[in-house]
């Protein structure tokens, strides 16, 4: 009868596999537990070097995978600008000694370090926020768009007054028709024909014209507005001894009702201003006689400044 083989001496062949698989196994834990135990304040201290080496500082939250003091993440793209930034941390006094689990918590979040300092958030009343100083600016540029708003409400009010008042004193002038008495916005406008103002090719005031501008004169006196009159004439070429063209006449027009309002009705010439347009602003056809005659104008524009 033939005798059995003798199994060799130890452990099975398979033992030596499964026991460096076992190894390797546990290698690869130690190495995971190692990554997801960080030194907090190892992190704070590597960061802040960082930071004071760019010397840089956020406009808004940074947008990163890890928030320095732990708030989640938002999702809005930082704008950085090179300025000198405070220290990441300032020291604050801990317990010496103290360990993992000594507060009864064993998250290595909630680790208390034996080092005599740990690191802590700059006080924000120290520094000058970013969105503190937006929201300055931005209250301050509300508070001045309010301000000119009410200021051009103001003027459209004067404006308004004003042209009511105009209308009661030339309110036989307006009635009929011979001038026009309109509001654009904070300016009052006054529009009448050249022959209630001055005679034919001439810049002599008529008597009806002086009795408008001391009307005028009383009216605008105490409101400090400035006063532009402005003279128009037809297409019609002009060549007399005085006036050579439609651009003297128009002028010269303009001008002797400013002087009649500083010289004798005591109105600021700082206020008063005269142009002359010739036949560049037509409001109707220079073709019909109706047209012409609607051409030939005076206008005051008061208020605006």
């Amino acid at each position: 009868m033939a005798r059995k083989k003798a199994a060799p001496a130890g452990a099975p062949m398979w033992m030596v596999t499964f026991g460096d698989l076992m190894s390797i196994l546990v290698c690869f834990f130690v190495l995971i537990l190692s990554f997801s135990i960080m030194d907090l304040q190892r992190f704070h201290e590597i960061a802040g070097s960082i930071r004071e080496a760019f010397g840089t500082t956020q406009e808004s939250r940074r947008k990163s995978i890890v928030e320095l003091d732990g708030v989640p993440f938002v999702d809005n793209a930082p704008t950085l600008r090179n300025t000198p930034i405070p220290r990441v941390a300032t020291p604050l006094p801990v317990h010496s000694g103290a360990s993992v689990g000594d507060d009864g918590n064993d998250d290595p979040e909630f680790v208390n370090y034996p080092e005599t300092y740990a690191f802590a958030r700059p006080d924000p009343s120290e520094t000058d926020t970013p969105s503190a100083m937006q929201t300055e600016r931005l209250r301050d540029a509300v508070r001045e768009l309010q301000a000119q708003a009410d200021a051009r409400a103001d003027a459209e009010r004067q404006a308004r007054a004003l042209q009511e008042r105009l209308e009661t004193a030339l309110s036989d002038l307006v009635s009929t028709g011979q001038i026009a008495v309109e509001r654009e916005g904070d300016i009052v406008k006054i529009v009448l024909p050249a022959e209630i103002a001055f005679g034919s090719g001439s810049d002599e005031l008529t008597r009806q014209f002086v009795g408008v501008l001391d009307t005028l004169a009383g009216e605008v006196r105490s409101t400090g507005d400035d006063i532009t009159i402005a003279g128009h004439t037809d297409s019609l070429p002009i060549a007399t001894a005085r006036f050579h063209s439609n651009w003297e006449l128009s002028t010269a027009r303009a001008v002797a009702a400013v002087e009649y309002l500083q010289l004798v009705a005591g109105i600021d010439g700082g206020r008063l201003i005269a142009q002359g347009h010739a036949d560049t602003r037509p409001i109707a056809s220079n073709e019909t006689r109706d047209g012409r005659a609607a051409n030939r104008r005076v206008e005051f524009f008061i208020g605006g400044s």
